[in-house]
């Protein structure tokens, strides 16, 4: 894959290359142009990082000093844990793909990093927030199998 879920790509940009002897056949095109879709928007049914920096952009600004809205960062967070809850116990596959031991496909996928964005909160509410965010993650590692 040369590139990811929900990234932008504009007209004939390559999506994935093949490292083929001779050049595929019409299926194999076929079935590559079938694993793709492409629209004007992303969408959180395809790339589920696009609704979670959704929700993390609701969170961060009610706490910026000019908004002060504590309740509405709060109950962000509050799904925010739900969903990596949810995540965390997923088994999400490896970017290398093997069959009969040789490497068939290396796969850009979504992962953590993909998922909660890195921004910085500066704010006199943030406390709370972050407080709020261990507190569910702390809760959830409690609840994971060891």
């Amino acid at each position: 894959m040369e590139r990811g879920i929900g990234e932008f790509v504009v007209h004939d940009t390559t999506l994935a290359s093949l490292a083929l002897d001779a050049p595929p056949g019409t299926d194999v095109v076929a079935d590559l142009q079938a694993a793709y879709g492409i629209d004007r928007h992303r969408t959180v049914e395809q790339d589920s990082a696009f609704g979670i920096r959704q929700i993390v952009d609701m969170a961060l600004r009610p706490l910026s000093p000019s908004i002060k809205d504590t309740t509405t960062a709060v109950m962000c967070v509050d799904y925010l844990t739900v969903i990596l809850a949810r995540l965390a116990s997923r088994r999400i596959p490896p970017s290398h793909r093997y069959d009969e031991g040789e490497v068939r496909v290396i796969a850009i996928g979504p992962g953590f990093a993909s998922w909660w964005p890195n921004r910085s909160i500066k704010s006199a509410a943030a406390p709370k927030a972050m407080s709020r965010l261990c507190c569910g993650c702390s809760t959830r590692c409690k609840s994971l199998p060891v």
